[in-house]
């Protein structure tokens, strides 16, 4: 390698050549490591951050939908009542009354299996 150096930068020049390529050579293996384990924590908690926010968003997002859901039930069952009362106030004798609650009652989605109201 220093007969290869010499015949290229001379023989005086031929050690400091072969020195110097050792050290850019160390050095440029010393930053290639340094980089590849240097401490990220700063980028992994941005990382675990945006996570957070996104679980939280979807989190949010869920009860909002849960929240509708539980208001268009609850409008559902109202007007099922009101139904139910009107048919019960306009009911002539109490056999019409009590039709007029069993059909309210069990044709609410809870009360469709129950046995009760298979046998009316």
């Amino acid at each position: 390698m220093i007969a290869f150096l010499a015949g290229i930068v001379g023989p005086k020049l031929a050690r400091p050549a072969l020195a110097l390529i050792i050290g850019l050579i160390v050095l440029s293996l010393f930053l290639t490591v340094r980089a590849c384990t240097r401490d990220t924590t700063a980028e992994r908690q941005a990382e675990q951050t945006n996570a957070s926010g996104d679980a939280i968003a979807n989190a949010a997002a869920d009860a909002i939908e849960t929240i509708e859901n539980r208001t268009v039930t609850e409008k559902a069952v109202d007007d099922a009542v009101a139904a139910t009362t009107k048919d019960i106030a306009d009911a002539p004798d109490p056999d019409h009354v009590r039709a007029a609650v069993l059909a309210g009652v069990c044709g609410q989605p809870s009360h469709r299996n129950d046995p009760a109201c298979k046998v009316r």
